[in-house]
């Protein structure tokens, strides 16, 4: 069993989680199948709970195979699997159930305040360099930048050779019955482009 880091000042700065798990390697020189128990162990724990990461990969001649993906937090937990070619062919499916987002922030020390429980499927397609990426996703009793809301449902397309998002749906229920709606194409070049001048 390893702990990463260990009591090293510089790498705890950098390290959002301190990091205690298991690997299992076997197979021959054709076929190799890797199993990884982790679990991630936030460095500000006020507030935060432990999560567990598990996952079973095979390799073979043809290129990666996820067949057992988990991180488990205490309410919820995502799931994947799929293949991932030499040839940079890429399929995964996932599924997040009841996934805390304030734990998710505090694993990745983003220092931002947003709070919520998220529930999402989606599906990574195509190729590593040009990928497809397909979601629908719900955040119930959601919070960030003082923006407050009962629940956010959304389904959403990615092309990257098109580089834009298409909003298939996005519906966001405020108190009061209030609501906001969207739909359409959002063009990630031009968005990227005006963050940039912001900055």
């Amino acid at each position: 069993e390893y702990f990463y880091p260990v009591d090293n000042d510089n790498l705890k700065m950098i390290l959002p989680s301190n990091i205690t798990g298991k690997a299992r390697l076997e197979g021959d020189r054709h076929n190799q199948q890797m199993a990884l128990s982790v679990r991630f162990i936030p460095q500000h724990q006020e507030g935060s709970s432990l999560s567990r990461l598990e996952s079973v990969i095979n390799r073979s001649n043809r290129g990666f195979t996820i067949s057992d993906f988990r991180f488990m937090q205490p309410e919820g937990q995502l799931k994947a699997e799929g293949t991932i070619g030499f040839d940079q062919s890429l399929e995964i499916a996932f599924q997040a159930e009841e996934l805390d987002i304030n734990t998710l922030m505090s694993l990745a020390q983003i220092d931002e305040v947003m709070r919520g429980i998220i529930n999402v499927e989606g599906l990574f397609k195509g190729t590593i360099n040009q990928p497809e990426v397909f979601i629908t996703a719900q955040i119930k009793e959601g919070y960030l930048r003082e923006f407050q809301f009962k629940d956010l449902q959304s389904d959403l397309y990615w092309d990257s050779k098109v580089n834009e998002i298409e909003i298939r749906e996005f519906v966001v229920a405020l108190e009061q019955d209030y609501q906001i709606q969207a739909k359409g194409n959002l063009p990630i070049d031009s968005f990227t482009q005006k963050k940039q001048e912001e900055t």
